[in-house]
């Protein structure tokens, strides 16, 4: 029975499964700073998944849901770029440049929560409490982007379950009990967004920690500290590069760091060889950035048309979304 099991996960697209998924920001990051993450803020699927057929003429013959499209990128690295975060408005930057939003300002306002998000709360401490500049550098190989199809595609029987069941608008509802509702099997389980788009691939990405006063000086003196970043990025994988900076400035660069660690997300991590680890991103491809939508917009007379309060259940959950946000 296992081996029969382990036989079809081979026929479908890694990771393919995580479209449609549920995603609440407040809990999430598009970005794993840490190097550990464990898919926090990802919910229950929001969408049916069918696999059916692969994508002709595409790079690849597993098969992906119905509905969905692939394109194929080329698998290769990435030239490697250093953002350096020494302010929250430069952490939010770097955060936005990972995922694609077509939500409304709400999103903007509160997504990523301090409180919540562990990868949000890590760099916060780091750059406010630590008096600490971050410069991270990363380089990405994409394998594939999937882009749903959402017209075509229907409710998961969970989500349609718990909205059908939704205690609302009716002068015998209890408040409290609809919001408590909303929040434990809409919130909770779901999110208040949902991904539309997944770049699948590998992530090799380095972070090196300095005092502010000390990274300040450094860039006084004429050394680029985001050349010195990349240039260390590369030495950790094993990788040659022309230094535009003398060795000098390298090393008193060096001296000023307090501490540095680097990972790999995706393929096989414990392969150091960078080169050898791109042949097995393709085996083990993470999610490197995606899309999402808000679940409101689900929430219409063409998908429930039976559900005669789906519009006012629409806007409880918008309500009490943004009341449990301010809250937060």
């Amino acid at each position: 029975m296992m081996k029969q099991q382990d036989e079809n996960s081979n026929i479908y697209l890694p990771n393919s499964n995580k479209i449609a998924l549920g995603f609440n920001p407040l809990y999430g990051s598009p970005v794993c700073y840490t190097g550990a993450c464990q898919m926090e803020g990802f919910g229950h699927p929001v969408f049916k998944l069918q696999y059916e057929s692969s994508a002709s003429g595409s790079c690849t013959n597993k098969l992906i849901p119905n509905f969905v499209a692939l394109d194929c990128l080329p698998s290769a690295v990435t030239s490697a770029s250093t953002e350096v975060i020494s302010t929250l408005k430069q952490l939010s930057e770097s955060i936005s440049n990972k995922i694609e939003v077509s939500v409304g300002a709400s999103y903007n306002a509160f997504s990523f929560s301090y409180t919540n998000s562990k990868e949000t709360s890590y760099m916060v401490d780091n750059i406010v409490k630590n008096n600490l500049t971050i410069m991270y550098t990363s380089a990405q190989v994409s394998q594939v982007k999937l882009s749903m199809f959402e017209p075509l595609m229907e409710l998961s029987d969970t989500f349609r379950f718990v909205i059908d069941n939704l205690p609302c608008c009716d002068d015998t509802d209890d408040d409290w009990v609809t919001e408590k509702y909303v929040r434990d099997y809409v919130l909770n389980y779901y999110g208040y967004t949902f991904l539309s788009t997944l770049l699948l691939g590998g992530i090799a990405q380095q972070n090196i920690f300095m005092n502010r006063e000390s990274y300040r000086h450094i860039e006084s003196r004429n050394i680029s500290t985001k050349n010195a970043a990349k240039v260390q990025f590369y030495v950790s994988l094993g990788v040659s590069v022309e230094n535009s900076q003398s060795n000098t400035q390298q090393e008193e660069f060096m001296k000023e760091v307090q501490h540095s660690y680097g990972t790999k997300l995706g393929g096989d991590p414990s392969i150091s060889d960078i080169n050898e680890w791109i042949k097995t991103v393709p085996l083990n491809p993470i999610i490197i950035k995606f899309g999402i939508r808000e679940i409101f917009d689900l929430l219409t007379k063409r998908r429930l048309p039976n559900d005669l309060q789906i519009h006012n259940k629409s806007k409880l959950i918008e309500k009490i979304y943004s009341t449990a946000v301010v809250l937060l």
